[in-house]
């Protein structure tokens, strides 16, 4: 089975990280990976350096095989961010996937068949991960506070 880490980021409502978690918790059982960590941020501004390193040595310890997050724009805020950030997790041997599905032309770029392509994966949330999507990117959540 192969192995992921769950990250989610720019949230501060207990309410919406845990409905994020359990669809990615979803996405993962219908990719059959092994959850290894659960790992988060708080911050807009996609990946942080420190997390990006951070899964790269988990790599090296925990031979993980995947990043799941809701969507691209907790990996990156910019389509350079994103890409350099698959680009370099790719290099140890991470792919980076999305409950959204919204990583192909990412890797389109890349030239790279890292991602399952799979269009049926987030059928049953769909509606749901459309809507977190939605709330993370209108910044409502991180201006409740």
């Amino acid at each position: 089975m192969n192995k992921a880490v769950i990250y989610i980021s720019g949230t501060t409502n207990e309410t919406v990280n845990n409905m994020i978690v359990e669809v990615l918790e979803r996405y993962c059982e219908k990719h059959e990976y092994e959850i290894v960590a659960l790992l988060g941020e708080n911050s807009q501004a996609g990946m942080s350096m420190p997390m990006k390193y951070s899964f790269i040595g988990m790599a090296e310890v925990e031979d993980i095989d995947a990043v799941v997050t809701l969507s691209s724009a907790m990996v990156g805020t910019a389509d350079k961010e994103v890409i350099d950030t698959i680009e370099l997790l790719a290099r140890f041997g991470i792919t980076v996937e999305t409950a959204k599905e919204d990583m192909d032309e990412y890797y389109d770029a890349l030239n790279s068949d890292g991602y399952c392509g799979c269009n049926d994966c987030n059928a049953d949330d769909s509606e749901l991960v459309e809507e977190l999507d939605r709330i993370f990117r209108s910044g409502i959540i991180s201006q409740q506070n």
